[in-house]
């Protein structure tokens, strides 16, 4: 019995083992991938001495982990729809522009450059970082766009929180509920709409 007790426990820990080393092969070989050099694993996440270069590189996802970045973290020009995977920390720049971005969640809390998340499709700033040491960017974004409209953040957040737009999909019109959007402009002593061009009115 006692035999069969330790084959137990001997298949399960080598079949852990097994799992974990695949896991660290599986990490190196997409670093390599993507050259990423100067690189130490700590609990599963992958802090690099110098910069990550992951542009433009057709990516629907961040393909690992990251922790502390020492140099910039570039990720512009892809067709991620989120942040997962970004680094905890960035000493340097972070870009994540020209992508399909529609919530800033899973950004890196600090970064000591600056931060650019131009050209998506973002309709908040929830979730963006809490420490930048440099310019924030967000061109091109629809939650830009009422920025200048208003120049308030007060009425940014409460545009936020009645979120009266959808982001487009599939490459349609993006959706604004028009009863909504019309109960937020009379809040702002704005006048009421019937329509906006570019998106789909409901």
């Amino acid at each position: 019995m006692r035999i069969k007790s330790f084959k137990l426990f001997e298949k399960v820990t080598m079949g852990y083992l097994k799992g974990f080393n695949e896991n660290l092969e599986d990490i190196d070989s997409i670093c390599k991938k993507y050259g990423i050099i100067n690189y130490t694993i700590v609990d599963g996440k992958v802090n690099v001495n110098g910069d990550v270069m992951l542009n433009s590189k057709k990516l629907g996802k961040i393909p690992i982990n990251f922790g502390y970045i020492s140099g910039d973290f570039y990720c512009y020009n892809n067709q991620l729809t989120s942040l997962e995977g970004s680094p905890d920390s960035v000493g340097g720049n972070f870009d994540c522009s020209y992508n399909q971005l529609t919530s800033l969640e899973g950004s890196p809390d600090s970064i000591g450059g600056s931060f650019n998340c131009n050209s998506n499709q973002l309709t908040s700033l929830e979730g963006s970082p809490d420490n930048i040491g440099g310019n924030f960017y967000c061109n091109d974004n629809i939650i830009h766009n009422i920025w200048i409209l208003f120049n308030d953040f007060s009425k940014i957040e409460l545009f936020n929180y009645m979120d009266p737009i959808r982001p487009s999909e599939n490459g349609e019109e993006p959706i604004v509920y028009l009863v909504i959007l019309n109960e937020f402009l009379k809040e702002i002593g704005k006048k009421t709409v019937t329509k906006i061009n570019g998106y789909k009115c409901i």
